[in-house]
């Protein structure tokens, strides 16, 4: 209650700090809303007008401002009820109230900081979010997410939120790469936009504009971060079996025996494909693009080569390849997809990767005739963090699911 001393405090003009001895993002008292806000809140605890100290502050940067705390809750409240239309106090009032999982005062909040048509950034990614993660509302979410490209155009989270969205609707893999296309700085996006564009690219049949991405550019790797050696293997998969498909067997047998060799001017193509090329669902997928060119001594052994993994996220692909070779006994291998859903589905609660697993588990429940829980686990993968590609092969499952052929047929 020692308003005047804390004016004094509030009002003082202090000095900037050098560029290098502060925080990134960090802001001086001067430019910082919360502190105008108390200026006001303090005026009229002493009987005198804070107008302009909450006009003031509605005006300054919300970047990395966070309110936490009781105080700043009760001076927020105070300033809405002062003016009603103030879009950075109802933003932040908003935050304030996320940060204690009170998801639908927030969202009222935020609805109200959006009607007074201030573009606040991150505004519309916040309300996006969560109304995709918290609310299960992907429709709306989208909107969100569409504003946000209107009004926050730099944003990363604006376009990959709007890719789960777009994902969880089930739109086509051509309107989530124009969505992805539309970020401003395309030659120097981070490497998990350019990613999910050049698979929806993949997804969409675009095979030379998805390849061109990868070209001039540096892919750092990051722990739990997506390998970019993946990714080029997915899309020459893709593109073999789209080329076995339209009839383009020269190119698709030259694509999918070269998916391990160096290319000139990729250096990350000299080495770490090997493992990549040889995993089961590799294997599977190349010796369908050998089946339907009618090499069949090399589709089997291709399946020779795929049908003993024994990594529970490669059981499925053995399976398959299995019953396209003498020997199938279909009661052994249903017992070997429970018990591969089962470690799958303990390891989507567990491990670094649970989107990648919660997708295996759901592709092994399908396979045993769960429908209904490879569906929730497929939606589930969609809104946990992108791991080992799994957006990318939950969206090849759904489509799988409705064309009723395996992934990539």
């Amino acid at each position: 209650g020692l308003y005047n001393q804390a004016l004094n405090i509030l009002t003082r003009a202090y000095p900037e700090a050098v560029g290098d001895q502060t925080e990134l993002g960090s802001l001086s008292p001067q430019k910082h809303p919360m502190v105008a806000y108390f200026r006001g809140y303090c005026h009229e605890k002493l009987g005198q007008s804070g107008a302009a100290d909450y006009r003031a502050a509605s005006q300054l940067s919300t970047a990395y401002v966070f309110p936490s705390t009781a105080t700043e809750y009760a001076v927020l409240q105070a300033a809405t009820k002062a003016d009603p239309s103030d879009a950075t106090a109802h933003y932040l009032l908003g935050t304030f109230y996320f940060s204690r999982g009170l998801v639908d005062p927030a969202l009222t909040e935020w609805a109200e900081a959006k009607k007074a048509g201030k573009n606040i950034p991150v505004l519309d990614a916040s309300t996006g979010l969560a109304l995709l993660h918290i609310k299960n509302d992907p429709q709306q979410a989208l909107a969100a997410f569409q504003d946000g490209m209107r009004t926050d155009p730099e944003n990363i989270a604006i376009y990959l939120g709007m890719d789960q969205a777009l994902s969880l609707l089930h739109r086509s893999a051509q309107e989530r790469a124009d969505a992805l296309g539309k970020y401003p700085h395309l030659d120097s996006a981070p490497p998990p936009l350019i990613f999910e564009l050049i698979l929806n690219l993949a997804e969409a049949g675009d095979f030379d504009k998805a390849t061109s991405l990868f070209h001039n550019r540096f892919f750092p790797r990051e722990e739990g971060g997506t390998n970019v050696r993946q990714v080029w293997v997915e899309v020459q998969l893709q593109k073999a079996l789209a080329q076995s498909r339209a009839g383009k067997c020269g190119d698709a047998i030259s694509t999918a025996t070269n998916l391990a060799s160096e290319v000139p001017d990729l250096v990350f193509t000299r080495d770490g494909l090997e493992g990549i090329v040889q995993s089961a669902r590799s294997n599977y997928l190349v010796a369908k693009v050998y089946e339907h060119c009618g090499k069949s001594d090399l589709a089997e052994a291709k399946l020779k080569a795929a049908v003993n993994a024994n990594s529970p996220d490669q059981v499925r692909w053995s399976w398959l390849a299995a019953q396209k070779l003498p020997g199938f006994n279909a009661e052994q291998w249903q017992g070997r997809l429970q018990t591969a859903f089962d470690q799958a589905a303990s390891r989507s609660e567990t491990s670094q990767y649970p989107s990648w697993w919660m997708y295996s588990a759901g592709l092994l429940a399908r396979e045993l005739g769960r429908s209904d829980e490879a569906e929730a686990r497929f939606h589930r993968a969609l809104l946990l963090p992108d791991r080992m590609l799994a957006y990318h092969f939950t969206r090849l499952a759904n489509a799988e699911n409705t064309s009723k052929s395996p992934q990539g047929e």
